[in-house]
């Protein structure tokens, strides 16, 4: 739970009215002690709304500087994402089709342990349950569990996605596995990380993006807007503010004709990862551009 301003106020001036005589009178603590607990305690819930304030501030600042183009351009943060570039860079698929790609970047290995359960359990009625009857309702379970856990390792999110691509299928598949690649998986490291598998795929002819919950194939003549942003995700302990966490996301605008209105995809990347893709991006589409420019013209 999150506090306000003037809660925060108002538990300060309860801290200090009601905390000192209940210390001293009642659970009958030494002055001395009862003044230094309500210090300590009034001591950190100003520090706790002073952090979040400059967090505020920071955060501000940041977006700032995004939106003017100014995040990106000192001598230092240059120097390591050019390092970053050339050490790292771009991905390669690893597999040979877009489908494997994604089912085994999406594969949920819960799906395995209803597999197992259900194999062991097919076992165990074939070499121990005597009963013809007993024998095949177990048989039954056994299939149902093992046909369970094959449905739950395929991911929603790439299903709906394949269905989605339509006839268009091979074009994206080609695009894909000839494409440059980023991605980010981020795994439970602290009680602040949010556990995260997202990306993007810059191919001939498509975009390619996916995050935790949905994956977007997008041509590159609907693209209206791209843009790295940066968000904030701010942690509370007992009501008091202990941390921020700051996630950067690369942002494509489409056009969706048969809504008539405007769709944003995003997906989070690291720092480096996020400005690369946004680089390349506006590049490949400034490129295609002024190739349909030179077209027009000659025609």
């Amino acid at each position: 739970m999150k506090y306000t301003k003037q809660q925060m106020i108002g538990m300060l001036i309860v801290g200090v009215i009601g905390g000192y005589p209940l210390l001293r009178f009642y659970f009958q603590f030494p002055v001395l002690l009862c003044i230094v607990i309500v210090c300590f305690v009034e001591a950190a819930c100003v520090l706790s709304f002073y952090f979040e304030k400059c967090s505020v501030k920071k955060y501000d600042k940041l977006k700032n500087d995004v939106r003017n183009g100014e995040y990106a351009q000192s001598a230092e943060w240059r120097e390591e994402y050019l390092e970053f570039v050339n050490k790292k860079g771009f991905e390669h698929i690893k597999h040979s089709s877009m489908k494997k790609d994604l089912v085994l970047r999406y594969l949920r290995p819960f799906g395995f342990f209803w597999i197992l359960f259900g194999i062991a359990l097919l076992i165990f009625n074939f070499i121990v349950v005597p009963e013809i009857d007993l024998m095949l309702f177990l048989s039954f379970v056994s299939v149902a569990l093992i046909t369970y856990g094959i449905f739950r390792l395929y991911p929603k999110n790439v299903k709906a996605f394949f269905k989605k691509c339509g006839a268009e299928y091979s074009d994206i598949n080609a695009s894909y596995v000839n494409g440059k690649q980023l991605t980010y998986k981020k795994t439970f490291a602290s009680i602040s990380d949010v556990s995260y598998n997202g990306g993007i795929n810059l191919g001939n002819s498509y975009v390619v993006i996916f995050n935790t919950k949905e994956i977007a194939a997008i041509k590159y003549s609907e693209i209206l807007n791209v843009k790295h942003s940066i968000l904030s995700t701010k942690f509370y302990g007992n009501g008091l503010y202990t941390g921020t966490v700051y996630t950067h996301h690369i942002a494509i605008t489409v056009h969706d004709k048969q809504r008539n209105t405007n769709i944003t995809f995003s997906t989070q990347l690291s720092e480096f990862q996020a400005e690369l893709a946004c680089e390349t991006l506006n590049m490949q589409i400034s490129t295609l551009e002024l190739e349909n420019n030179k077209l027009e013209v000659n025609v």
